[in-house]
């Protein structure tokens, strides 16, 4: 019982974070793990797309190219700009088609440390009925983050880093009604 309040308060604490709820969030070794559920926990078709960006971790793009080399996925590359100043909304949307599946990108650039508006993405892919997963390792702590209003389906994080955390721990935000 001990150990089950231990993970639950830990749940408690990420959603804090994340301003989210305790049932949204999954404990992960890192944030690796929480992109990887995501990515391969969709039912992929031979020629089903994932949108992501030019400005992405090997975290993030490593389940990409094994569902492409498995699966045939088609991996779509929004080039937001050398600094990632480019209008990341006008960059995704250009190439969504009606067999875009999932939106894959940082929150904040490893390689520039620009900040994308995510909640544009978001609020696109929740009306446009696409999943967005988000990866948080270099934003988690570093911004403040509020996987509600951001209308993101999926964000992951990771508790080293910004947080200054133990490694080999992490959690990933489902939102509530993308848990199907």
């Amino acid at each position: 019982e001990k150990v089950r309040d231990f993970y639950q308060s830990a749940r408690e604490g990420a959603a804090h974070l994340l301003r989210a709820d305790g049932d949204e969030i999954a404990l992960t070794d890192n944030t690796g793990e929480g992109l990887n559920i995501v990515s391969c926990g969709l039912n992929w078709r031979e020629g089903d797309e994932v949108i992501t960006t030019n400005h992405e971790h090997i975290s993030l793009l490593a389940p990409l190219y094994q569902l492409r080399d498995r699966y045939g996925i088609v991996i779509r590359v929004a080039d937001i700009g050398e600094r990632g100043d480019r209008p990341i909304l006008k960059a995704v949307t250009d190439l969504v088609t009606p067999r875009t599946r999932l939106i894959s990108l940082s929150h904040v650039s490893w390689m520039s440390g620009a900040v994308l508006n995510i909640h544009e993405v978001g609020y696109m892919g929740r009306e446009w009925g696409i999943p967005v997963l988000i990866d948080g390792a270099q934003s988690a702590g570093a911004i403040p983050v509020d996987a509600h209003a951001l209308e993101v389906d999926f964000y992951a994080v990771p508790m080293q880093k910004w947080l200054c955390g133990p490694d080999g721990t992490g959690a990933l935000y489902v939102r509530r009604d993308s848990l199907n």
